[in-house]
């Protein structure tokens, strides 16, 4: 996601409108397809992620602060838990990164 945000806002700057919408496109409809994997608020219902770099860029964009991270394992998945504060409230996200650690495994 951080590549292709590079590559639009670089696009942008060259004026080439067309590849910095298609580049912006793609980063967005990536973070969509995490944002859309669950609703982040509980290990059961974890975002996917395929890299655990997603996590950070996702909370780049949103502004928020790391405070804590903790690695969660089950026999169904292993979620990471980061609570992070975004506007002065601290809040736990969750994300289901089970798919990196099975490609890691083999």
């Amino acid at each position: 996601m951080l590549a292709h945000k590079i590559l639009g806002q670089a696009c942008q700057m060259l004026n080439d409108t067309l590849n910095a919408r298609k580049y912006t496109e793609i980063q967005f409809g990536l973070m969509n397809s995490i944002i859309n994997s669950g609703d982040g608020r509980s290990c059961k219902t974890a975002w996917k992620v395929i890299q655990i770099s997603e996590e950070y860029f996702l909370f780049q964009i949103l502004n928020a602060k790391i405070k804590s991270q903790n690695l969660l394992i089950s026999d169904q998945k292993t979620c990471e838990e980061m609570v992070v504060e975004m506007n002065g409230v601290e809040q736990a996200f969750y994300f289901d990164v089970s798919k990196i650690f099975e490609t890691r495994s083999h």
